[in-house]
């Protein structure tokens, strides 16, 4: 599993994020360019299943959207390291976006579905595929909804950025 904490992109409309970082995984997985990539369980809100983090989130004082999660389940084709045969991986992704902390929080998981022969993964004891789709994705669920951010003030916020901005063009410094 790959956690990452973003900056926000207001410019990524909500029910468009998770193909965006689809994108970018894929991106990230040498996969571009193989028409065997795809996204087979399309882009859905799922707020309702992290409610409990998304209502631990800070409020905000400025006009931001709501906290909200989306999700989407595709298949890639992936060569570890320097190998050129490719193995098949679910790739099951979620974005948290936390707009009220100028946060996308992008979670992943690579499930592997076929190890080709050819692959340095076929060549460690028991590199079998991990179960099917359904119960990638019930280990995938578990997880993110286990998911608690233990410490808000990590997170910038919009309102303290907008400070920031008012102070340097007031000619104040912060004293940090």
């Amino acid at each position: 599993i790959v956690i990452e904490i973003l900056a926000h992109d207001d410019e990524v409309a909500d029910s468009a994020c998770a193909e965006f970082y689809w994108g970018d995984i894929l991106q990230c997985n040498d996969a571009e360019g193989s028409g065997d990539n795809m996204i087979t369980v399309p882009t859905r809100e799922i707020s309702p299943e992290v409610a409990e983090l998304l209502t631990d989130a800070p409020e905000s004082t400025t006009n931001v959207a709501a906290p909200s999660c989306w999700s989407l389940i595709g298949v890639q084709q992936v060569a570890k390291f320097k190998d050129t045969d490719k193995n098949t991986v679910c790739v099951h992704v979620a974005v948290i976006r936390l707009p009220c902390v100028d946060s996308d929080i992008v979670v992943h998981f690579n499930q592997p579905l076929e190890i080709s022969e050819g692959s340095s993964s076929a060549l460690l004891a028991n590199a079998l595929p991990a179960g099917t789709v359904e119960q990638g994705n019930d280990l995938f669920f578990a997880m993110l909804t286990s998911l608690k951010v233990r410490d808000w003030g990590l997170f910038s916020s919009p309102d303290e950025d907008e400070e920031q901005e008012e102070d340097a063009s007031s000619g104040v410094a912060a004293a940090g």
